[in-house]
C-alpha cells in the first residue's frame, strides 16, 4: 500500500513553478554577472548605426582637462548670482576631479551603515559626457568577484527634471559593464541612487544644494549645461 502512494505522488502546481522560477532567477543572475563583466568598448565617438557592432556596448569618456573657469562659475552658483552659466564637460570633470573625488568624500559616522563597504564596491570620480543634448555621467566600479577585483564602467544618460525639491537627473538609459539596466520597477533609478549616494554627502554637495534646488533651469545644449539662476 505504501508502495503505490509513493508511486502515485505528483509534484504539486505550485512546486513546480517555485522550482521553475527559482531556475529563471538563477539563471538572470548568472547572465547578468556574465554580461557585466564584458568589457565596454571605449571610443572617442559612437560609431554610425552601419559601422556600429550590435553586439558591443560602447562607451564615450567625456574630456577630463577644462581650466579653471569652472572656479569662477561655481562662485557665481555658490553666491546666486542672477542669470545664465553655462559649463562644458572639461569644466564638469575638472570639477568633479578636484571636489567629488573619493578622498574627499566623509564617510559614514562609526556605527552607520556603509553601503559601499557591505557590498565591497569602490567607485572612480564621477565622469561627465555632453553630447548636443545628450547627457552621460559614468564610474569606473571596482568590484570583487570570483576571488578577483574588475573594474566595470557604469554609465547612463538622461534628462533633469524638475519636482518639489529642485531639478534632479533621471536616468535613461544605463549600463553596468554590457549589461542594461532595465527601468521596470524602478530599478534604474535605485542603481543610479546607490553609485550617487555617497557623492550626496559631500561636502560640495552641502555647500551648494540649496542654490540648486533654486535654479529656474537647468538644460543641456550645445554640448553644454545650462544654469538659470532667478533674480531680477
Amino acid at each position: 500500500m505504501a508502495k503505490k502512494e509513493k508511486d502515485d505522488f505528483q509534484p504539486s502546481i505550485f512546486g513546480s513553478l517555485l522550482v521553475a522560477a527559482v531556475a529563471i532567477m538563477v539563471g538572470i543572475i548568472l547572465a547578468t554577472i556574465n554580461l557585466s563583466l564584458i568589457a565596454v568598448a571605449e571610443v572617442k565617438e559612437i560609431p554610425p548605426d552601419d559601422e556600429s557592432d550590435v553586439k558591443v556596448v560602447y562607451y564615450v569618456k567625456g574630456e577630463t582637462k577644462g581650466g579653471k573657469n569652472w572656479e569662477t562659475k561655481r562662485t557665481y552658483l555658490e553666491a546666486g548670482t542672477p542669470g545664465s552659466i553655462f559649463f562644458d564637460e572639461g569644466e564638469l570633470n575638472t570639477w568633479l576631479r578636484k571636489t567629488f573625488s573619493s578622498k574627499q568624500i566623509q564617510k559614514p559616522n562609526s556605527g552607520e551603515e556603509d553601503k559601499g563597504e557591505f557590498l565591497k564596491i569602490a567607485a572612480t570620480n564621477p565622469n561627465v559626457n555632453i553630447d548636443g543634448i545628450d547627457f552621460q555621467l559614468s564610474s569606473v566600479i571596482e568590484v570583487p568577484l570570483y576571488f578577483k577585483k574588475f573594474n566595470i564602467v557604469y554609465q547612463t544618460k538622461g534628462i533633469f527634471v524638475k519636482d518639489d525639491t529642485g531639478y534632479n537627473f533621471v536616468p535613461e538609459k544605463s549600463y553596468f559593464g554590457s549589461c542594461p539596466i532595465p527601468k521596470l520597477f524602478g530599478i534604474q533609478n535605485r542603481v543610479f541612487k546607490i553609485f550617487s549616494s555617497d557623492y550626496l554627502i559631500s561636502e560640495e554637495y552641502v555647500a551648494l544644494n540649496t542654490q540648486w534646488s533654486e535654479l529656474d533651469v537647468v538644460s543641456v545644449e550645445n554640448d553644454m549645461i545650462k544654469l538659470v539662476i532667478p533674480g531680477s
